[in-house]
């Protein structure tokens, strides 16, 4: 049953889609060994820094910042908690329960608190991450995917992602998957082709690991693909330990170009956009939902819309860059030209 859940949240993640909504980005869990309210108070500054860490998206950062006063307060931003046992291996049932403490954070409490720090926040649409994970293991060598591996291989690569809020897909690895990406193509990272077997997903963002597993440690050697550039980094331990460095790292990489720190002092920016290929209904809709998930933007303004064309007055806060940057992985989006005359640019909009 853990096996067939676990398979079902994959499967829902591979499909394609316009970025991601992370919905899980002010929750936090960790282990605890009663249900006793003190230990519970206790454990909650520990959370709302796993919270913090995953809005800002910087941990270097965070760990620079003085959070005092802000744990001091922790479980006055908690919004609800519940206890879970869960299963430390999830395939294997044979082992004992642990018991969990999860907790969900004010969306609104915590961001206020990361601005009054001066510290960034990255929103919670944030770019799809296609994970190619290569391991060698005890002379065997095998591509992860949905369809063909232990969810006891898959599962610290997902916690890791979670505790950094980053939407990790990985390939199903069917049969349209393994003719056309062989075990070489990744461990060699081959981009041309790893790019040309990705194809079917839309993911924003290729990140490629080669894992070397040797009696429970392991040494990854990562590669990312974002927007044309190219990433490299290592990571070594125990194999939870291994992913949760390399995808830290990664998570460190991807803040620094989608966080922003904002003032609310500051006066709102507006930016006019024109978008061509709204075809119906359904098309405007789709892109209405869209920019409404983006924290950045304030309010939208309809200004005009006929001829397959839509005009659109955007108030946002922030860098504009930045901004630029989250509408581009969302691939809901294409820019067509610079700034016009009149200061609005133009966009097409993706079927």
């Amino acid at each position: 049953m853990h096996r067939l859940i676990f398979s079902l949240i994959l499967l829902s993640l591979t499909c394609g889609s316009y970025a991601a909504e992370v919905n899980n980005l002010y929750h936090a869990q960790l282990a605890i060994d009663s249900r006793d309210e003190q230990k519970r108070n206790q454990l909650t500054p520990a959370l709302l820094k796993q919270v913090i860490v995953k809005v800002v998206g910087n941990s270097s950062v965070v760990e620079k910042a003085d959070l005092t006063a802000v744990l001091d307060k922790a479980t006055t931003l908690v919004q609800q908690y519940e206890y879970q046992r869960t299963n430390v291996v999830q395939a294997d049932l044979t082992q004992p329960d642990q018991l969990v403490l999860k907790q969900r954070f004010d969306a609104d409490g915590v961001n206020k608190a990361i601005r009054d720090l001066g510290l960034p926040i990255w929103g919670r649409v944030r770019p799809d991450i296609l994970a190619w994970v290569a391991l060698q293991q005890d002379g065997k060598q095998t591509l992860l995917g949905l369809e063909n591996s232990e969810t006891k291989l898959i599962q610290p690569l997902n916690e890791a992602a979670e505790q950094r809020g980053l939407p990790i897909l990985l390939p199903l690895m069917d049969l349209h998957d393994l003719s056309q990406v062989s075990f070489d193509a990744v461990w060699q990272q081959d981009d041309a082709v790893v790019q040309a077997a990705s194809l079917r997903y839309g993911a924003d963002i290729l990140l490629l690991a080669q894992v070397n597993l040797d009696n429970g440690n392991a040494t990854i050697e990562w590669q990312a693909m974002i927007d044309g550039d190219i990433k490299r980094w290592q990571s070594q331990g125990q194999l939870p330990d291994a992913f949760k460095h390399g995808i830290g790292e990664l998570a460190d990489v991807l803040a620094n170009r989608f966080s922003q720190t904002i003032d609310t002092n500051q006066a709102v920016q507006r930016l006019q956009m024109n978008i061509s290929d709204v075809m119906d209904y359904g098309d405007f809709t789709r892109l209405m939902t869209y920019l409404r998930q983006l924290d950045y933007i304030t309010d939208i303004r309809v200004m005009n819309l006929n001829e397959q064309k839509l005009d659109l007055d955007i108030a946002f806060n922030g860098n504009l860059q930045v901004l630029q940057r989250t509408l581009a992985v969302g691939r809901m989006l294409t820019e067509e030209t610079s700034f016009d005359s009149n200061g609005a640019k133009s966009y097409r909009l993706l079927p």
